[in-house]
């Protein structure tokens, strides 16, 4: 919410104070936060706050995860210590014990713990919306660090933490530096979860993150380059960036996904640990991938899942000349062949199945008996004719099967949102100058 007067003040959610907005500011709200922005002065990107409302629910339901892995720990280990007693106690007085008793000092450790808190840092704050959300909205999020390099940000971050009340004030903790010492400087007192959201890519904070982040924790990352990352306009860049080079083809947002977490998995590889990738999505322009950081060794030694990319049914049908069929209609037929279909979020009209090309093209070729091509508008020596003239190895049926109705589908949700306002994207990149150090002096 933008007020249009900013000499007037405005309730806040806490009913006992209110807002002034002082002469040359404007006050921004996002759910439970508000802002006081200068529009030279620090970078806010509405755009992202679909990002900030899918990290919020992720990072609670990651701390839900370690939450529920921590009790069954600890049941694990009472279970152990209770039949180690009672086996101690039947070997003292052959048995005396009735089954299924527990020692007085097992049971009393049956109290359940407080649950773990959680230290978030946001190695990238700019206008310190993102951190103050978290703290205001994550019960466990005792601590927040929001670490921005520029002093503007940085008395930005301070402004708005203190117009956020109480919460806010004792949790986040504003920090003005470069990003990449700080989370250098978290290697001994590594933190829970470690939130990577740069304009542009994220490449140059990523060996420092995964050694700041503590075994278990969750790493957020967003790369926003998706000019270098989903086509193949900058190969070198794309290499020197993510270890890889962009694919140009339907899945190029897919591959992007891919790069990104090889890259991240490349890193945490070399100090002994591994990902767990736990949500992975391309939105608008940029990519967010949620992983779990794992202090593995044996687990970098494992290879990469056998998932396959998705394909367009639009695209194998202008190979073939043909009319496309339905979605509906390509995944019964994968179905009814024996292989496993699903949507992607990636693209609209896309699937992700385990099908060959090979079996893939059969179903197209037995699309094609029914919907036949018109021969004559298709070239000598065109590949179309190489791919009709082969027969199928076995005849599809694309009658509706059972499985193409998924429980996710039944739900009306928007699956791909179009752009809500015109120039939709990451908008300008934020503005500022850096304080200049002695070295800096000296090099004049």
């Amino acid at each position: 919410m933008d007020v249009d007067n900013p000499s007037a003040p405005v309730a806040s959610t806490n009913p006992t104070t209110s807002i002034i907005v002082p002469e040359g500011l404007r006050l921004h709200t996002e759910n439970t936060t508000h802002l006081l922005l200068a529009a030279d002065e620090a970078f806010l990107n509405p755009v992202q706050e679909f990002n900030r409302d899918l990290s919020i629910a992720c990072i609670r339901t990651w701390s839900e995860m370690r939450e529920k892995e921590r009790q069954a720990k600890r049941e694990a280990g009472r279970a152990r210590k209770r039949a180690k007693a009672a086996k101690d106690a039947e070997a003292k007085d052959g048995g005396g014990k009735q089954e299924g008793e527990a020692p007085k000092e097992v049971e009393a450790e049956a109290s359940k713990p407080a649950p773990l808190k959680t230290t978030i840092l946001e190695a990238l704050s700019a206008t310190g919306l993102r951190s103050i959300r978290y703290a205001k909205e994550i019960p466990l999020a005792h601590r927040v660090i929001a670490n921005d390099i520029l002093p503007a940000a940085a008395e930005a971050i301070c402004r708005n933490v203190d117009i956020n009340g109480p919460l806010a004030q004792e949790r986040v903790h504003v920090n003005e530096g470069d990003a990449c010492a700080l989370l250098y400087s978290h290697r001994s007192s590594p933190v829970d979860v470690v939130d990577l959201d740069p304009y542009g890519t994220a490449a140059p904070f990523i060996d420092g993150a995964v050694q700041a982040i503590r075994d278990g924790g969750l790493l957020c990352v967003t790369c926003t380059d998706l000019a270098v990352l989903a086509t193949v306009n900058y190969p070198e860049k794309c290499y020197s960036n993510y270890g890889g080079v962009s694919v140009k083809a339907d899945y190029c947002h897919e591959s992007a996904l891919r790069l990104l977490l090889h890259s991240l998995a490349t890193a945490a590889a070399r100090y002994g640990r591994a990902i767990e990738p736990l949500l992975s999505l391309s939105i608008d322009f940029y990519v967010r991938v949620f992983v779990r950081v794992r202090y593995a060794a044996i687990e970098v030694k494992r290879l990469e899942l056998d998932t396959p990319f998705y394909f367009t049914p639009a695209r194998v049908a202008g190979h073939f000349h043909c009319v496309t069929p339905s979605l509906d209609e390509t995944a019964s037929a994968l179905l009814h062949a024996g292989y496993a279909v699903s949507r992607s979020h990636a693209a609209a009209g896309s699937l992700k199945t385990d099908a060959p090309t090979r079996a893939l093209h059969d179903i197209f070729r037995a699309w094609v008996k029914t919907h036949p091509v018109n021969r004559e508008k298709i070239s000598a020596g065109s590949p179309t004719l190489k791919l009709l003239d082969k027969e199928g190895s076995f005849e599809a049926n694309f009658k509706r099967h059972p499985d193409t109705v998924s429980a996710s589908s039944k739900v009306k949700l928007v699956r791909y949102q179009v752009n809500p306002t015109a120039n939709w994207g990451p908008g300008t990149k934020a503005g500022g100058k850096r304080k200049r150090g002695k070295d800096d002096e000296g090099e004049q």
